[in-house]
C-alpha cells in the first residue's frame, strides 16, 4: 500500500484524484493496523515429583535384591535408566516427565517378591555307615570270596566312601550307594573247597587194610571152629549117659 502510495507521489503526472485515493488508502492501512500481543512465557516443567519417584526406585526398590525377584528388579532398572534420560533432559516436556512418573510407579507395584528356599532336610548317612562297616569286614575275608567278588566289592566301597564323605552329598545319592553295597556283598562268590590231603588214602593203604582185615579173620576161624567141635563133644557125652 505504501509502494502505491509513494509511485502516485513521485509521479509527475498523477492527479488530484489519484493523490486523494492513496491517502484515503493510507488512512486505512493505518486504521487496520493491530497491536501484536506478546506470546505467553512457557510453563517451567516441573521434575520434582519426578525426583522422588527415582529415588525411591533406586535407593529403596531396586537395591532390595533379598526380598524381590532378580528378573523384577531388572525391568525396574531398565525403567530407571530411561526416566533418567527424561529427568536430565532440558528439552524434555510435561507430557513427558508425566509419562515416566506413571511408568516408575508402574514398574515399583510390579516387583516381585521373592519366595524364600524351603531349608534342605539333613541327610541320613547313618544306614550307609553300617553298609560300609560291614562291606569291609567281607570283603577283608580273603579265604573266604573269590578275588575277582572281593574286587568287585572293593570298588564299590570306594565310591560309596565318596559320597559318604562329601558334603554335598543328596538323600538320593546315599540311598543309591547303599543299594549298591547290598548288592556287591549278595554278589560275593565263595571259594570251592579242595578235599584235606590227610582225607587221601593211596592204594597201598588200601591193600594194606584189606591184608590185615584178612588177617584177622583167618585167625578168628580155628578158633570158632574148635569151640563148635567142643560143644559136639560135649552134647555126644550127655547123650551116652542118658542111654546108661
Amino acid at each position: 500500500m505504501i509502494a502505491e502510495a509513494e509511485k502516485v507521489y513521485n509521479s509527475e503526472e498523477a492527479t488530484q484524484e489519484q493523490v486523494n485515493e492513496q491517502i484515503v488508502l493510507l488512512e486505512k492501512g493505518i486504521e487496520a493496523l493491530e497491536e501484536s500481543k506478546p506470546e505467553p512465557e512457557p510453563k517451567p516443567v516441573d521434575k520434582g515429583v519426578l525426583e522422588q519417584k527415582l529415588s525411591v526406585a533406586k535407593k529403596e526398590e531396586a537395591v532390595k535384591t533379598d526380598k524381590y525377584t532378580a528378573e523384577s528388579i531388572k525391568n525396574l532398572k531398565a525403567v530407571i535408566a530411561e526416566a533418567e534420560k527424561v529427568y536430565n533432559s532440558e528439552e524434555a516436556t510435561q507430557e513427558q516427565v508425566n509419562e515416566q512418573i506413571v511408568l516408575l510407579e508402574k514398574g515399583i507395584e510390579a516387583l516381585e517378591e521373592s519366595k524364600p528356599e524351603p531349608e534342605p532336610k539333613p541327610v541320613d548317612k547313618g544306614v550307609l555307615e553300617q553298609k560300609l562297616s560291614a562291606a569291609k569286614e567281607e570283603a577283608a575275608k580273603t579265604d573266604k570270596y573269590t578275588a575277582e567278588s572281593i574286587k568287585n566289592l572293593k570298588a564299590v566301597i570306594a565310591e560309596a566312601e565318596k559320597v559318604y564323605n562329601s558334603e554335598e552329598a543328596t538323600q538320593e545319592q546315599i540311598d543309591a550307594q547303599t543299594k549298591a553295597l547290598e548288592k556287591a556283598i549278595d554278589n560275593l562268590k565263595n571259594k570251592e573247597k579242595k578235599p584235606e590231603s590227610g582225607s587221601k588214602t593211596s592204594g597201598l593203604d588200601t591193600a594194606d587194610r584189606a591184608v590185615e582185615t584178612g588177617d584177622k579173620t583167618n585167625l578168628a576161624l580155628p578158633l570158632v571152629g574148635g569151640i563148635l567141635a567142643f560143644v559136639a563133644l560135649a552134647g555126644m557125652l550127655v547123650v551116652r549117659r542118658k542111654k546108661k
